[in-house]
């Protein structure tokens, strides 16, 4: 076995591909974001054994090199970050070559569990309610774990979020 081929063994995604589309803006208002995902396959057929979104907030200075804060200091933030998970189950058969398409909304609605980092640090006494929200940036990431890969396709978009958030868990104020 070559060197390349060690390496190319050692970063194996399942030999398919992956693609995310996402609008560009959602409200914590709404349902959900409606995505639509699609895996191709490649030269063999794959099971992939679900889809694992995240919806994760992007600090201010993590934007494009051009748009970052000249001002900011780059050390490390101490505030917490907001992430939220969503699994959506397979397993899926994709056959060689297969376009497989889901069209499917990730729910956005946060559950207060103690620990969990957002709702601990912002609710603290009160719990349920809403919290507000200034425009902000989130990033929406896709994996698709394929069954005998050892790392996971993953691919990402940037969204823009506003509004309100609701915390459901307490009896609120």
């Amino acid at each position: 076995m070559g060197l390349f081929s060690g390496l190319k063994k050692l970063f194996d995604t399942g030999g398919i591909k992956l693609a995310l589309d996402a609008p560009k803006t959602f409200s914590w208002d709404g349902d959900g974001i409606p995505v639509t995902v699609t895996v191709t396959g490649g030269d063999e057929p794959r099971t992939v054994t679900a889809l694992e979104f995240e919806l994760e907030d992007v600090p201010e200075g993590d934007g494009p090199v051009g748009s970052r804060h000249r001002d900011r200091s780059s050390g490390f933030s101490s505030r917490n970050r907001f992430r939220m998970s969503f699994t959506h189950d397979g397993p899926f058969e994709v056959a060689a070559n297969e376009v497989k398409t889901f069209e499917l909304t990730v729910p956005i609605e946060a559950q207060h569990n103690p620990g969990s980092g957002v709702a601990d640090a912002v609710i603290g006494a009160v719990l349920g309610g809403s919290l507000n929200f200034g425009a902000a940036w989130y990033k929406l990431q896709v994996g698709a774990p394929v069954e005998g890969a050892k790392m996971t396709r993953t691919t990402s978009r940037r969204i823009k979020a506003s509004g309100q958030m609701r915390v459901t868990g307490g009896s609120g104020r």
